[in-house]
């Protein structure tokens, strides 16, 4: 469509007047009839004038609401602002009194609103140039009616050139415009709402004054920011209008977590760093108001979390702030929550390998609304990171989870064959925790097989899950607490972390050991809550690593304990090495103390080997340390060792927090380790020595079944207590 005037045959007029649809002709017909003047105003005009299409037909009059309302049956007046509308069709059409506004005090919104009598002083009033344009006529007679009078002529008024303007494609405020920000803030973030939509450009004095009032849009409600906001996301290339928010300080007042993306450095395009990365992602994300807006959001809080190059849990801080913003936005508690959901789990990392109980879990994990949009959004955030869209192997698991559906799926307990009532009523379990328990373990069961979703058979595995050894843990801090390392379990983990966590979790346990904290942060971070477990100790290399990153790592997923899980024998042959070891250890601790941690140390058998002066290495180390830093002690390689256990545990005393029991033959041949209380070593007392410690089963290796393995252990060491818990 050509701009008006481009057709020399035709007038400005004319073109106007045949863009009119027939209804906005009879409501201005009815409001000349009555003697009132009457004109198109706004949005309308423009789009007609820049050869665009139109449904936002506004109008101003002279007459007052009352006089309006009172020409047209079906008329609705409700507001303060003077606006009345008429519903033609399917279309309400507005049709305001003539205006002029006083005492913007608050940048927002006129204290005060009088009406008038004056088209001039109405567009006077107005944002912007394009906008202050008006097509009409005073009062009058709409046709001749035979009694002298002439019919009435349409014509453009046009006080501000705002025509030129639309064909030069600028955004030029009316008047003064700083003194047209400071009377309402919310001009600011349309001036580049129209930038980003339109494809124009912001006038220079224009955008001069935006960048000085830019801290007034903090004076903004959410809810006006929100729907400029969505518009600039809804454009073609959003990307434009939010970074005008940035240059102009504009996304300060917004957003100071977005706005502190710029001059992260990003390894994604050459020379962008964060911000430009954010917002490769929003022009690269489908045009869909909630996955753009958690485009806009997915590393919120990355600065927050940058380190070393490195922004572990960005995507757990991130949907925090994403959360509060949307808050602050007043944003709908629907799209919030999806928003949330999308930036929580948009770093979620597929493997090939994993079995369909993995698939299955991380569904109902995502649940299927929103799987489209998690896909989408990863596919975007990988455009903005310049690689393939669909890299990852997201064809593959997209492909599985239609799989899946197709099979129509176990998504959450309330599918369950059996509830919370079945289990009191028929196990006569107490209403309580437990409950909960054990739904969640039948519930993982059956994930990892469809089948085992019968109400007998879930009947009979809760009544066994009920009475289980440990069934209900003792109080934290006693020696009935156990966990289990999972560098026991580390093929099964490395094949299907979740399906791995809920095995050992419907073994009983509630706490686990990581044994390479890092590599495995995202998943146990995820995973762990959905099985109940906690890792309060884990172990991770301290000395020779990013320690911002391991501390950040343990603060994600609630580990309180950081142990060291060995330094190279040849650190341990003299006095003067080991004390250098026990130096670097403390500093690491006090800076692990800062952020509320504790560092430890877990020993192997040369640590035993070695004597100093007739000690045990390990003792000898132990004295360096400060008092803050705890040992972990390995008991079974502290017998290979050729160390009394129980003896060396009553000297080391209070200092040993944590104990590693295995059993076996006492060799340095792993693969001859068994479940404990089925070996040689001194179980009973190497346990009694240490009656405060936390208990941790593990087994580097055995000829068996690991799990099983790991079940007897935990049966034995709890029957050490007296029976089951």
């Amino acid at each position: 469509m050509a701009t008006i005037g481009d057709d020399r045959d035709m007038t400005i007029d004319g073109h106007l007047a045949a863009a009119v649809p027939a209804p906005v002709h009879e409501l201005l017909g009815a409001l000349w009839r009555e003697g009132h003047a009457a004109y198109i105003v706004g949005g309308a005009l423009r789009d007609v004038a820049a050869g665009r299409s139109s449904q936002d037909w506004d109008l101003a009059t002279s007459a007052l609401p009352g006089e309006t309302a009172s020409l047209f049956e079906d008329a609705a007046y409700e507001n303060r602002f003077g606006t009345v509308a008429v519903r033609r069709g399917d279309i309400d059409y507005q049709i305001t009194t003539f205006r002029t506004d006083h005492e913007y005090a608050d940048f927002r919104r006129p204290h005060r609103v009088e009406f008038g009598t004056s088209i001039a002083a109405d567009l006077a009033r107005r944002d912007f140039t394009m906008n202050a344009i008006a097509f009409g006529a005073e009062a009058g007679a709409e046709a001749s009616d035979g009694a002298g009078r002439a019919p009435l002529e349409p014509r453009l008024l046009d006080p501000y050139d705002g025509l030129a303007d639309i064909r030069a494609g600028l955004i030029r405020a009316v008047g003064e415009p700083r003194q047209r920000f400071e009377e309402d803030a919310l001009r600011i973030v349309r001036a580049i709402r129209f930038a980003a939509t339109l494809g124009w450009t912001i006038e220079p004095a224009t955008l001069a004054a935006i960048r000085e009032t830019a801290p007034l849009v903090g004076h903004l409600s959410g809810e006006r920011i929100a729907a400029e906001l969505e518009k600039i996301l809804g454009a073609d290339r959003p990307s434009i209008g939010l970074r005008l928010l940035e240059e102009t300080g504009v996304l300060g007042a917004v957003s100071a977590d977005l706005a502190a993306q710029r001059g992260i450095a990003q390894n994604k395009f050459p020379a962008e760093d964060l911000w430009d990365h954010t917002l490769r992602t929003v022009d690269a994300a489908t045009n869909r108001p909630a996955l753009r807006l958690a485009a806009l959001v997915h590393d919120i809080g990355k600065p927050a979390t940058a380190a070393g190059g490195h922004f572990l849990g960005h995507e757990t801080v991130g949907a925090e702030l994403a959360g509060a913003l949307l808050d602050r936005l007043h944003v709908a508690a629907s799209t919030r929550a999806a928003v949330v959901h999308l930036v929580r789990n948009h770093m979620f990392r597929y493997e090939p390998a994993w079995g369909d109980p993995a698939v299955r879990r991380f569904l109902a994990k995502i649940g299927p609304a929103a799987i489209d949009d998690l896909f989408a959004l990863r596919e975007a955030d990988n455009a903005g990171s310049n690689v393939a869209r669909h890299a990852d192997d997201l064809d593959e698991l997209r492909e599985r989870i239609r799989r899946e559906l197709a099979s129509g799926p176990i998504l959450d307990r309330s599918a369950l064959a059996i509830d919370g009532a079945d289990l009191l009523a028929e196990l006569g379990m107490p209403a309580g925790p437990d409950v909960g328990r054990v739904l969640a373990t039948l519930f993982d069961r059956v994930v990892e097989n469809p089948e085992m979703n019968d109400r007998q058979e879930l009947l009979r595995l809760a009544r066994d899950l009920a009475t289980a050894p440990g069934a209900s843990t003792g109080p934290p801090g006693t020696s009935r607490e156990l966990s289990v390392q999972l560098y026991a379990v580390r093929e099964a983990l490395a094949a299907d972390l979740d399906e791995t966590l809920g095995r050992l979790a419907a073994i009983g346990f509630r706490r686990v050991e990581p044994f390479d904290l890092l590599t495995f942060q995202n998943g146990l971070r995820d995973r762990l809550p959905a099985h109940g477990l906690a890792a309060p100790t884990a172990h991770c290399e301290l000395l020779a690593t990013n320690l911002d990153e391991v501390l950040d790592a343990a603060d994600d997923i609630g580990t309180t304990i950081l142990v060291q899980p060995w330094v190279s024998p040849d650190r341990w042959q003299t006095g003067e090495e080991i004390g250098a070891l026990a130096a670097e250890l403390n500093a690491v601790a006090r800076r692990a103390a800062a952020r509320g941690l504790r560092v430890g140390y877990h020993n192997h058998h040369f640590e035993l080997e070695t004597m100093i002066d007739g000690r045990h290495a390990l003792e000898v180390f132990a004295d360096k340390l400060d008092p803050e830093v705890v040992l972990e002690v390995d008991t079974y390689w502290a017998f290979v060792g050729g160390a009394d256990v129980p003896a060396l545990l009553q000297r080391l005393g209070s200092r040993v927090v944590a104990l590693h029991v295995k059993d076996g033959d006492g060799t340095l041949d792993t693969s001859r380790q068994v479940a404990v209380g089925s070996g040689t070593l001194p179980i009973r007392e190497i346990v009694a020595a240490a009656p405060s410690a936390l208990r941790i089963v593990e087994l580097d290796d055995t000829a068996g079944d690991m799990f099983e393995a790991i079940r007897a252990s935990r049966a034995f060491l709890l029957g050490l207590d007296g029976g089951p818990a």
